[in-house]
Order: C-alpha cells, then structure tokens, then sequence
C-alpha cells in the first residue's frame, strides 16, 4: 500500500509473537519451510497448485535485473480510461509502460511530483509543503488532478485525524483551486469501509473516520471542495493467508456508497489503491542485522489464487461502475516491489522488473481493459494471444474466455462529468442487480469535454392517458462537436407531486436515482404520473450526454395532464456542468 504498509500494525503484531513464528498455512500445505534470505525465493517458487508452472507471471524466481531496452515490446492497443495504476519503482519509460498493462492514468508515492499529462499528484498531510510549490505546480497543469491523503485512518500510512485532514484539505485546496480553478480534487483516501486489520493492532474504520471528518468540514469550512470520494480497498487478515477476499472488498464500495447517498454526498468514487497485501500462503518473521523485523515469504505464490480474485473485482467494477458511480480504479501496483517489511515481493505486479513485459497479471489487466477499447480490431484480439518475450506464458485460456464473456457484459459507458460537491443536488444510486444492463455490441467510449458548443438536448412533453404524460429524451448531434452523440444516464431529482415510472426501471418513484442506458442510446423514454389528481407534477433531472451534464425539469401542470395543453419542447437548461473532463488513454 505505498507504503510503509500498516508498520505500526505489524510491529505490534510482532511484540506477541516469537521472532521465528511461523504463521500457520490455511489454505494450502506449505510447499518449502525453509529460511529466506533477503532477495531469495522458495525452494519452488513457479510452482503453481496442481504442480503448473509459471513464467510470465508471479514468479519471484524470474525477477531479476534485465536491459529492458533489448527486450520486444509488447503490442500497444487502445485501453479503458477507468483503469488506472499505482507505481512503486518507476519502469524506464512511463508513456509506453502505461499501455502495455492497459492502464490510462497512474500516481506514485513521491509527494512533490506532478501533475503532469497522466500522471496524478498525490499529496499527504504528513509532508511539509511550501505554499508556493501548489501554486507554481497548478500553473503548470490547468486540469490537473489531485490526491490528498492516504489512508488517513490507518497506522504507518497518514494517521492522521479528522479535524487534522479537515484543516489540511480546506488549506491545500485554497491554494490549489486559487491558481488553478478547474483543479480536479480527490480525496481523502481512506482505507475500507467497515472492514478493519485481523492479527494486528487494528485500526479506525473508514466510515467513523469519514463520518468525523465530513461532519468536522460542512460545520467549520461549508462544503466540501472534492470533486470525488477516494478510498481504498484491501483485505487484511495476517491470520488467514493468503489475503484475498473480493466479496469483502466489493462490500466495502456498496457501504461507502449508501453513505455517501444517504450524506447528500453527490460524489463519485475512486478506487484509489486496491490489490493483495500478501500473496504468499506462508510467512516467517525475521529479525535482521539492522534490528528491523521482516516478513520472510514461506511456501508458493498462490497465483492460482490471486488471478480469480483480480477476475472477479474487474468483472464487478465493470457491470456496476455506473450504477455505482465508481469512476476509476487503480491496481497496486506496476513493477514488483518489495515492501520495507519484507524481504521480496508479496503482491501483484503488471510488469517484470525492469521490463516492459507484461507478467500474467499484466496480461489480466490489459484484457479487462479492452472490453471498452475503441478500436474495431480489438474485439477479435482478445481472443488472440498478445506478443510478449520469447518463453512467457500467453494469457490463459481462462483469461481468454473471461475476455470474450465480458465483451457484452461490461459497462462501457463513458467517464461523467466531475463537478465539484458544493455544486452538487444529491442523488441516490440503486444497488445494483446481479444481471448488468445487456449492450448489443462495443460501443467507441466518447471523450468527454469535447463539445463546444454544445448541443441541445431534446426533451418533449405529451399527455399519455389520464393523470400520465410521456418523456422523450433523445441526443442531439452536430456535426463538428458531437458527430455520434448518444445518452450516457439519467440522473433524477427529487420530486415534487409526482411519481416516476422508467420502463424496466423503478416504478412508483419519487426521485434521487440514475438510471444508466445501454451504450449506443440516441432516445429514451419515462412516464411521469400524478401523485395526487388535480396537482402539477414536476421532476428535475439531469441528462448526461458524450457532451456531459444537460439540467432541466420535466413534468406539467393540471390541464395537460387531462390531455388539453400541447406538448412542451426543448426547454432551455436551468443548469449546465462547470467543467467537462478530457479523458485520453
């Protein structure tokens, strides 16, 4: 996790066991007991369950030091802008590294970096900043994106307290948004939801950590100035190894939504970090000549295990994205890195070392990544082996079916518009069913931000039998600015005196739902019903186009709704998005 990773927690695990405790085996018999030396593998460390053998992918064995220049790079294809990536050790050359592994948009953990093109500046409430290097650093990229935080309610990472970020986040962005006021903020990082640290000296709850601090900010400073929610996503469970619990983990982003829902939060969010802390299914705590107390993998990598847990949070990133509004992901990490308390890697890494060649999990997130990718020619190659160093594995028949299975299954919709939460009407978003919402093929994802000026869209009004009136929503396209504009979502306000019927969506509603629509949608159409006969009925909603964001309110009064008013056409926004995004893998 960066990451001094939960060091406050582990050493006080430490204090109760023996120096040489070896963690029991859970899952599988450990295959090699031995000692590790800093920098060695087990006896077997390829070995996959079922005596398989790995190369090209989680192979502690095969990373060694390469001249990444003489290697063959692997083919570069166009990727899904969601997908991000969190760099340890930077590869040498960041621009083709990115997608190699699929990946758009990427952070790391040197706090005074960026941002700079797709790179996202992360900045941490425990380093000391002079106010002068936020201003020069957002002159230098208008747009840019922000992290601030990291893990704040987590030992060995920021660890610090809500009214501390409060104070923080309200001075950085002050700064920030005064040199740069399309800054894009984000934050504020926190590790899980309700989930804590089994084996270890615990730790703050995301949501009681959130609940103070948003509770803190709204009281003293207003609201707040993100532009979407961060938070991370990790099991940690130094009792049962190893860490892997997708279920857990997609819990904690459907709690983290209801509260936000349920705040009048009307953020999205980013999954800022997520991946496996440990993927070894055995351990030995070490001491070193340096005093320091190190983690000595023991046992087999379980790759075996780590590659359906991968498959199973990408697939479920993509089929509830929208209805979630989780915008983007970010995998831990690119390159192999070994965390400062242990002696090798333990999670996963998309790219050998020193290499532009994609390890097995690299080819995993590269194929998720392509579901949506634009290219006519994509489709067909995710069947088809990517070109990769001589003697690596292709990607598996599994990973090759699971390509073609999320074909039709993924929401391909495009990145919304990201506004700031002061600018914000609260909406809930529906849990999402076990069944996504069918696309009949790959629909190009639009870039966003690229309309100007921008389009009307069409909203016409007409009477639909009594107490009823029909909504026709439908995309308008210019030639120049929106060739193929098409309806991304709907996002509906509260209502007032009506009740709102979507066909196969909510019946009987009352507002404060999106509704996301099948890629390639030009028109829709929604009835709004009378809550109680004689009255007017108004809903306000928010149409989101390529083009972005299009506020207006349907609906009509008593006379209509008895059928003896003429339909009402194109009523001009009340409200338009204060920034639109460019989105470019």
């Amino acid at each position: 996790m960066g990451r001094a990773l939960r060091i406050k927690g582990l050493r006080l695990l430490v204090l109760f066991c023996a120096v040489t405790l070896v963690i029991p085996v859970i899952t599988t018999e450990v295959v090699a007991e031995r000692q590790l030396a800093p920098g060695e593998a087990s006896a077997q460390p390829g070995e996959l369950a079922g005596g398989a053998s790995l190369r090209g992918g989680a192979d502690v064995a095969s990373i060694g030091q390469r001249d990444w220049s003489s290697q063959p790079r692997p083919l570069v294809q166009q990727v899904d802008a969601r997908f991000g990536v969190v760099v340890g050790p930077n590869p040498p050359n960041m621009a083709e590294a990115l997608p190699v592994v699929g990946a758009s948009f990427w952070y790391t953990y040197g706090n005074h970096t960026g941002p700079a093109g797709n790179q996202i500046a992360l900045v941490r409430p425990t380093e000391p900043y002079d106010p002068n290097e936020f201003t020069q650093r957002a002159r230098a990229a208008p747009g840019g994106i922000w992290l601030i935080g990291n893990e704040p309610n987590t030992g060995g990472q920021d660890d610090i307290s809500p009214e501390g970020y409060a104070q923080f986040l309200v001075w950085v962005a002050g700064l920030i948004r005064a040199a740069d006021p399309t800054a894009i903020l984000v934050g504020p990082g926190v590790l899980n939801w309700d989930a804590t640290c089994t084996g270890c000296a615990g730790m703050t709850s995301g949501r009681a950590w959130s609940e103070a601090f948003v509770t803190i900010y709204q009281q003293r400073y207003g609201a707040l100035p993100l532009n979407a929610w961060a938070m991370h996503t990790y099991t940690i469970d130094w009792t049962r190894l190893p860490m892997l619990n997708s279920s857990q983990d997609q819990a904690q982003l459907l709690a983290a939504r209801a509260w936000l829902d349920g705040r009048g939060l009307n953020l999205p969010i980013w999954l800022t970090e997520f991946g496996v802390v440990y993927g070894w299914d055995g351990l030995q705590w070490v001491q070193g000549a340096d005093g320091n107390t190190r983690a000595v993998p023991l046992g087999r990598f379980r790759t075996d295990l780590i590659a359906p847990y991968l498959d199973r949070m990408l697939d479920w990133l993509l089929r509830n994205s929208a209805a979630l509004r989780i915008d983007r992901w970010f995998l831990y990490g690119l390159t192999p890195t070994t965390e400062s308390w242990a002696t090798a890697p333990v999670g996963i890494f998309l790219l050998q070392a020193n290499s532009l060649n994609r390890s097995s999990f690299g080819e995993q997130y590269l194929g998720w990544s392509q579901r949506c990718a634009t290219s006519p020619g994509v489709a067909a190659s995710l069947a088809a082996p990517a070109r990769v160093e001589a003697g690596n594995l292709a990607r598996s028949a599994m990973v090759r079916e699971a390509a073609r299975a999320a074909q039709s299954s993924a929401d391909c919709a495009p990145l919304p518009v990201l506004t700031p939460e002061a600018t914000r009407t609260p909406t809930a978003s529906p849990v999402p069913s076990a069944t996504p919402a069918a696309t009949a093929t790959l629909v190009p994802p639009p870039t966003l931000g690229s309309c100007a000026p921008r389009p009307n869209v069409r909203v016409s009004v007409t009477p639909s039998g009594a107490g009823r009136v029909q909504v026709t929503i439908a995309a308008n396209s210019a030639p120049v600015v929106a060739p193929a504009n098409r309806l991304i979502s709907l996002r509906f306000g509260t209502a007032s005196g009506a009740l709102i019927d979507v066909p196969n969506g909510p019946a009987g509603a009352t507002g404060n739902f999106t509704v996301s629509l099948a890629a390639g949608t030009q028109q829709t159409t929604f009835v709004v019903r009378q809550a109680t006969p004689g009255g007017a009925a108004t809903v306000p909603l928010e149409v989101v186009d390529v083009c972005g964001a299009w506020s207006t309110f349907v609906g009509a009064g008593p006379e209509t709704f008895a059928g003896r008013a003429p339909a009402a056409t194109t009523p001009e926004p009340t409200a338009v998005a204060t920034r639109l995004v460019e989105v470019r893998p």
